[in-house]
């Protein structure tokens, strides 16, 4: 499976997310892939967008689903099914305690995902628990390909083969 990261995880990517997610500051949406839109919208013009999910009663408050703001900006066609079933803030926890996510995480109208190209994309990898579900969930669908676009992480040195 291919992944590409975009960024490395810093205090300024921090800074940026935080702000974006944390401060509900929506018009940041496209800040994070500004150098790399063109080439995102040309090369998965023809894939479903998955996005990983964000907790429900954050997005409600934020008024928008941060994956899935971030995707609009080189993509129409998101898929949001993927979903937290009950809150869990991946930052809270430890990297131990990162490997509950598996429990948390659902699909819902998965059966569009059959037989199509699917991007699956999320904002950060740290332990690779979400990306984990998340690809799980969407191969029980069995899509015609995925790929793995992660805008940052800490480490480009991947410990897990995906």
């Amino acid at each position: 499976m291919k992944l590409t990261i975009l960024y490395r995880y810093n205090a300024f990517f921090q800074t940026l997310l935080f702000r974006y997610k944390g401060q509900y500051d929506y018009e940041l949406r496209n800040a994070f892939i500004v150098s790399d839109q063109r080439f995102l919208s040309d090369y998965y013009r023809s894939h479903v967008i998955v996005v990983a999910p964000s907790d429900d009663i954050a997005n409600k408050k934020r008024g928008f689903i941060p994956t899935a703001g971030i995707a609009s900006s080189f993509s129409s066609n998101i898929f949001t099914g993927l979903y937290k079933k009950s809150p869990f803030k991946q930052a809270e926890q430890s990297f131990e305690g990162r490997q509950k996510i598996k429990d948390v995480i659902d699909i819902k109208n998965g059966e569009v995902l059959r037989k199509k190209k699917v991007l699956l994309f999320d904002d950060v990898i740290t332990s690779g628990s979400t990306l984990e579900k998340c690809l799980d969930l969407v191969c029980h669908y069995h899509p015609a390909s995925i790929e793995i676009v992660i805008l940052a992480t800490r480490s480009y040195h991947l410990e897990k083969n995906i």
